[in-house]
């Protein structure tokens, strides 16, 4: 039987016992099994502020998309906001810091989650994401259905009181 040498990480103290040793090793292998292609690689994605009804969201950069939890303990920076809900003048408002994520995207080659790059795309740092287009095309769709159902329900009770 083979012995396999491993060795200890940096700041690993020496009075830590062996079976800690054996859970930090554990916890390393099972943290590249969980999506190994995104292993050591930023993510920038939306983290979910605000309370029930109201939701607000930060641009965020996580530290590893393998990790998969999205909270407040888990951000390493910070680089927008996005407040879905419109406003008094029907305006989603959106704040970008395109100095850091191009910094995040061209020198570190962050994952960057659809949403965000649906933002992206809209205030023109990359093309417009197909998604885009998509919801703006069912967006149109919906009103026209609904200008649609308003105007025969309109024309439906003027029929029937001529009728009477």
């Amino acid at each position: 039987m083979a012995l396999k040498v491993l060795s200890i990480p940096e700041g690993f103290a020496v009075h830590h016992s062996l079976a800690s040793l054996y859970v930090w090793l554990s916890i390393a292998k099972m943290r590249k099994l969980v999506i190994p292609k995104y292993y050591g690689r930023p993510s920038i994605g939306l983290a979910l502020f605000g309370c029930a009804n109201r939701p607000f969201y930060h641009i965020c950069v996580f530290p590893d998309k393998a990790l998969g939890r999205r909270f407040e303990g888990n951000i390493v920076e910070q680089v927008g906001t996005f407040d879905p809900l419109p406003n008094s003048r029907n305006e989603k408002l959106v704040s970008l810091n395109f100095g850091r994520l191009k910094y995040w995207i061209g020198e570190r080659n962050a994952h960057i989650s659809v949403p965000v790059l649906e933002l992206l795309g809209i205030s023109g740092l990359f093309p417009i994401h197909p998604k885009t287009f998509v919801r703006a095309r069912h967006n149109r769709e919906n009103k026209t259905e609904e200008k649609e159902n308003k105007n025969s329900e309109e024309e439906a009770p003027s029929s029937k009181e001529a009728t009477a």
